[in-house]
């Protein structure tokens, strides 16, 4: 099994997230969506899709002037799921399977982009995209973006423990080897995605933080503008607290089986891509 780390698309948020004074560049003055592309033996798969044709067509339409307008995003052709697999000869209909974080529409956009393909998401979120019930999660999610009636896989099950986390959903299509995770707060169920490799795992971990130092098991730290974008954005901040100790615990008690990244910090993407 081959993963490949992608960028699926730049932000330019209101503020910086960042700690550009304790960084290794000193330039993380930007956000990204970072993605996977996992060539499993049963079939290609993607974690988040980043945005879509549809939204760098219409942006203001199925994007949103409040997401624009605090995100910022550079909306570049090359940096589509289906353009970055087209430069690797994969087609459409080659990706046999997505596997969702959570559904805000950073993640979800390029859903349509995929109509035939197979999408995995916790029932928990799929409920909140298909039923918000708060003023944020009417705000956060773009039903234009499954208006054409993907094939869901919603899991739904009691779940398993996974290093502590209750709740675990194993997709079976998948021979196990990828798993939900269970991280709400962020958004009502939001999932980290786990995937087994010969020698321990990665855990993506979505938008349940945005730096890395947040979950630094020796000195955790949060920028005042990251935690005005957790209050902002969140759902349920005692969850959300309790499924970033979750990670730094993992960060601390694991650090030589799992290697954990989030959706949106490039200082977690470059390592990837220099190996």
């Amino acid at each position: 099994m081959q993963i490949e780390h992608l960028n699926l698309g730049t932000l330019h948020a209101l503020g910086s997230l960042y700690f550009p004074q304790w960084s290794r560049s000193g330039t993380e003055d930007h956000l990204i969506c970072h993605s996977l592309l996992i060539d499993h033996p049963r079939g290609l798969t993607v974690v988040d899709t980043g945005f879509g044709q549809e939204d760098l067509r219409a942006p203001k339409e199925r994007l949103g002037r409040g997401f624009l307008f605090m995100s910022n995003p550079q909306l570049s052709e090359e940096e589509l799921l289906i353009r970055q697999l087209e430069t690797r000869g994969i087609s459409p209909d080659d990706l046999q399977h997505i596997v969702l974080t959570h559904m805000d529409l950073d993640h979800a956009g390029a859903l349509p982009d995929f109509p035939r393909t197979r999408v995995h998401v916790h029932a928990t979120e799929f409920e909140a995209a298909h039923h918000p019930s708060t003023w944020m999660e009417n705000k956060r999610y773009q039903p234009l973006q499954w208006d054409h009636g993907p094939q869901w896989r919603v899991h739904d099950q009691p779940g398993t423990t996974w290093m502590g986390i209750p709740g675990a959903q194993p997709i079976d299509e998948l021979d196990g080897d990828v798993l939900l995770i269970p991280l709400p707060g962020h958004t009502r169920g939001l999932c980290g995605v786990a995937i087994r490799l010969d020698k321990g795992w990665l855990l993506h971990a979505g938008d349940s933080y945005f730096h890395r130092l947040e979950i630094d098991p020796n000195r955790s730290r949060m920028a005042p503008s990251s935690a005005f974008f957790h209050w902002l954005l969140q759902v349920d901040g005692p969850k959300r607290r309790e499924s970033l100790g979750h990670l730094r615990r993992l960060a601390r008690d694991h650090a030589d089986e799992i290697e954990i990244f989030s959706a949106h910090d490039p200082s977690e993407l470059a390592p990837f891509l220099s190996r």
